[in-house]
């Protein structure tokens, strides 16, 4: 509305930074603790596996609806409320598209939905992202958006794994011991993530 660009350019940035910094790492925690997290939160039943596999994929659907839903807002802040009806019906469509494969030529079942969800999310992330960056004329640094947090992600994300299987050996078996050792490595998890950043 001021017609101040470089502040419009600034802001999109930040946002897109602040965005990514929060939504990578937690995709990446999600995916290394599904079992641990799925065990903390409910009881164990002869489909553990199962549902710890179906969280792993979903876990990757966090960094695209985030980056999607910021991208969204920046879109209805610019006064171009009508760019993410058009990219979440197109997003639709690929997804409507994609679940007849997985679930009639693969017969996916459970996964299949999760796979379409992620289809879903990256396409919707995508058109709207690129709608962001085509209005706006802004030039985005993807190496320091995506690329330095998905570094510190997967370290944060190895630390946390092995902090979770030492301290699993350590304590007793059960509920209070999975607790245990499931925060430690979420508390290890961040100060590396931290760090790293």
């Amino acid at each position: 509305a001021l017609s101040d660009y470089k502040a419009m350019l600034e802001r999109v940035n930040t946002a897109l930074k602040s965005s990514v910094l929060i939504a990578m790492p937690a995709s990446v925690g999600v995916f290394v603790l599904a079992g641990p997290i799925l065990r903390l939160l409910f009881k164990v039943d002869e489909f553990a596996q199962t549902t710890t596999d179906i969280l792993r994929i979903g876990a990757i659907t966090v960094l695209f609806f985030s980056v999607s839903t910021l991208s969204v807002g920046l879109l209805q802040g610019l006064g171009h409320v009508g760019v993410p009806v058009r990219s979440a019906l197109k997003a639709i469509a690929i997804k409507v598209a994609f679940n007849f494969l997985v679930f009639y030529a693969f017969n996916l079942n459970l996964y299949g939905a999760a796979y379409a969800n992620i289809v879903f999310s990256a396409a919707s992330a995508y058109f709207n992202l690129s709608a962001v960056v085509r209005l706006t004329r802004v030039k985005l640094p993807y190496v320091e958006l995506f690329g330095r947090p998905a570094v510190a992600s997967v370290l944060m994300g190895g630390m946390a794994f092995l902090t979770y299987l030492v301290a699993d050996i350590f304590l007793p078996n059960g509920t209070l011991g999975n607790a245990v050792a499931t925060l430690l490595a979420i508390l290890v998890a961040m100060v590396v993530y931290f760090v790293l950043i």
